[in-house]
C-alpha cells in the first residue's frame, strides 16, 4: 500500500499534543518526532500516550536525528520567530509537506519570506472540515452573506483568522479589508507569556460579503450568525445547536485530536482539505497590518499567536 511516514512536530503544548494524539494510532505512520524548547512538555506526552512510546521520539538536538526525510512537519510553536524555525528545518531535512498553525507569522517581513518559499505549506484552519460548517457551506457556497460572531473572551486576535478564512472559503471571494474597529485592554491567555484583547473587527470581501467579530469581557452566549436574502444560520458553539431558518439541529464540531488524522489520511491520497499558505497569505498579511495599525505597544504584537 503506502510506505510508512515519518512526522515531525515542532512545539508540543496543548495544540501540539492534540496533533500527536490524533496521529499516533494511524498505521501509515512510522515514527512521530517531537521537539519543544520546554522539555517538561515531553512528560505529558509520556504519561498520556505511554502505550505508544515506541512510536514517539523526543528530540533534544536536531543534529542527532538520523533520518533526513519527513512526510509532514507540523509547526505548533508560537508565531513569533516561526519563519526562523521553518528555515532551520527546511535546510536540515527533506520535507514533503508542512502544516502551520495560524497565525503563520506575526512579522510582516517574515510573512513575505514564507510566500517566497515554494514548499507546499498548509495552514491549520480546519473549520471547513467540521460537520456544522460543511453544512453551512452547502447552503451558502458562492453567495453574498453577512456574518456576525459574538463571544466572551474568545481570544479575538488569536482566533479571528479561523472565521475570516472560513467566510472567504464559503463565499469564494478574497479579503478586501480588515478593520479593527475597537481594541480593548489586553489580558493574559492560557498560553504562558501570550496576550489577547477584547474588541471588534470588521471584514469586507470582494463579492460584498461582510464579517463582524466581537469579543467582550461580560458573559454572553457564543454564537455565529450567517444570513442572506434567502437563508439564515445561527450556530451556538457551546451548545452545539445549529438553527437553519426554522429548523434546529444538534451537531457537534470535531476536535483537532480527530481532524489532524483526517487531514493526514487525505494528504497521503493527495487530497487537499486545508488551505494552502498562498491562499491564506493575504488574510494573514492584512490581519497583521491591521493589528500594527491599532496596537500602540508593538511588543504586545509579538505575544499574539
Amino acid at each position: 500500500m503506502y510506505l510508512k511516514k515519518n512526522i515531525l512536530i515542532i512545539g508540543c503544548g496543548n495544540i501540539g499534543f492534540r496533533h500527536v494524539q490524533s496521529l499516533i494510532k494511524n498505521n501509515n505512520i512510522n515514527k512521530i518526532y517531537i521537539y519543544d524548547i520546554d522539555f517538561c512538555s515531553y512528560d505529558i506526552v509520556r504519561s498520556k500516550l505511554k502505550t505508544y512510546k515506541n512510536k514517539i521520539n523526543f528530540i533534544y538536538n536536531f543534529n542527532k536525528i538520523k533520518i533526513k526525510n519527513f512526510f509532514l512537519v507540523i509547526f505548533s510553536n508560537y508565531a513569533k520567530g516561526r519563519y526562523l524555525s521553518f528555515k532551520l528545518i527546511d535546510q536540515k531535512f527533506k520535507v514533503q509537506y508542512y502544516l502551520i498553525e495560524k497565525i503563520v507569522e506575526n512579522n510582516l517581513s517574515a510573512i513575505e519570506k514564507f510566500k517566497k518559499n515554494k514548499k507546499i505549506k498548509f495552514v491549520n484552519l480546519p473549520m471547513r472540515m467540521m460537520r456544522p460548517f460543511k453544512l453551512i457551506n452547502k447552503i451558502f457556497s458562492g453567495q453574498v452573506i453577512d456574518c456576525i460572531y459574538h463571544g466572551t473572551k474568545w481570544n479575538l486576535l488569536s482566533n479571528s483568522l479561523h472565521y475570516i478564512n472560513f467566510v472567504s472559503h464559503i463565499t469564494q471571494s478574497k479579503i478586501e479589508e480588515i478593520n479593527i474597529v475597537k481594541i480593548g485592554k489586553p489580558y493574559k491567555t492560557k498560553r504562558p507569556g501570550q496576550v489577547d484583547f477584547f474588541g471588534k473587527i470588521f471584514v469586507k470581501y470582494s463579492n460584498g460579503s461582510t464579517l463582524f467579530l466581537n469579543s467582550v469581557e461580560k458573559k454572553i452566549t457564543r454564537k455565529f450568525d450567517l444570513i442572506n436574502k434567502n437563508n439564515s444560520f445561527r450556530y451556538y458553539l457551546d451548545q452545539n445547536i445549529l438553527k437553519f431558518n426554522k429548523k434546529k439541529l444538534i451537531i457537534k464540531r470535531e476536535h483537532i485530536s480527530y481532524l489532524t488524522n483526517i487531514f493526514f489520511k487525505n494528504l497521503i491520497k493527495k487530497k487537499i482539505t486545508l488551505p494552502l499558505f498562498n491562499e491564506h497569505y493575504l488574510e494573514n498579511k492584512l490581519f497583521i497590518k491591521a493589528i500594527n495599525k491599532r496596537i500602540i505597544n508593538k511588543k504586545l504584537i509579538k505575544n499574539i499567536t
